[in-house]
């Protein structure tokens, strides 16, 4: 099956983990579980399912699948993105102020971390974005299966359709890493070619996401990486992009039929005075702290 599903045990919930499921009239006792899943999209055997689990189709066209979805999406949120998305979020309160009340998710999919972050934060605007015309779809419908008024989507290509507002903040969940090595499969460990197209594509993602913020402005993303020496090239992006790294948080993760992942929570920050010996000085410390597995 090109999509592995990981039905993930939680013992122990935060507040924030509670209100998330609570958001998606689940309970405590539905978290990781494949009957729980099960209620939500029906059945595996299924016209989806059976689309998702063929073996010639792309990773891509499995992944709008599921989020063409609404139900579906919920389910696999349920199962694999939930503690990732309340980490980002623990992450996200402790910068609330920095941040502001206009707010951009880049990649949001079905939107299941927007509805999240609007329901949670009433007088903030929250705008999901997503390239995907079906995921959106999905979005608009999970929204309006919640009741949140201050949160909307739109269908655009971060760096190819032309966005003229500014958002006060903008947050990512894993969606650098994906736009860098969009035409490589999820899981393929090709690492040499895939550093390569970091090489030349990170400041291509990075650029757009800056012009997205004001001066001063702030990204906060959530990735997870297959080594640390991809999270530096992608800094390296940022660097040229006039974002600068504030704070790292670092964790490594067992994913699935991958051994080791490294999951960083991260916060950018525009800043368009820093001289390219500073920029050095930052590149350096990064990279030092990275190979280190340090938080800073």
């Amino acid at each position: 099956m090109k999509l592995v599903l990981v039905w993930r045990i939680i013992d122990t919930m935060n507040d924030t983990l509670k209100a998330f499921y609570k958001l998606f009239s689940l309970t405590e006792q539905d978290i990781g579980q494949e009957k729980s899943a099960l209620k939500l999209i029906g059945t595996f055997d299924s016209p989806l399912m059976r689309k998702v689990a063929n073996p010639n189709i792309s990773d891509e066209d499995a992944i709008n699948a599921l989020n063409s979805s609404p139900n579906h999406a919920l389910a696999n949120y349920l199962v694999l993105m939930g503690e990732d998305m309340v980490s980002l979020s623990d992450f996200f309160e402790t910068y609330r102020d920095l941040m502001g009340n206009d707010v951009a998710e880049l990649g949001c999919g079905a939107g299941v971390f927007s509805t999240y972050l609007a329901s949670a934060h009433p007088n903030m605007t929250v705008t999901g974005i997503d390239r995907q015309k079906t995921s959106i779809k999905s979005a608009e419908q999970i929204k309006k299966r919640v009741g949140c008024d201050n949160c909307s989507f739109l269908c655009a290509q971060i760096g190819v359709t032309p966005l003229s507002h500014i958002y006060s903040g903008v947050v990512g969940l894993n969606y650098l890493w994906n736009q860098i090595v969009a035409e490589y499969p999820y899981g393929r460990q090709d690492e040499e070619r895939i550093f390569n197209v970091m090489l030349q594509k990170s400041n291509d993602v990075f650029a757009p996401v800056a012009q997205m913020l004001p001066d001063m402005g702030w990204y906060l993303g959530f990735e997870i990486i297959p080594s640390n020496t991809f999270t530096g090239m992608m800094l390296n992006g940022a660097f040229s992009s006039d974002l600068m790294p504030i704070h790292c948080i670092h964790g490594k993760l067992n994913i699935g039929d991958v051994d080791t992942s490294h999951g960083y929570a991260f916060l950018l920050q525009k800043n368009l005075n820093q001289t390219f010996a500073s920029k050095r000085k930052f590149a350096e410390m990064v990279s030092d702290r990275l190979s280190q597995d340090i938080d800073w």
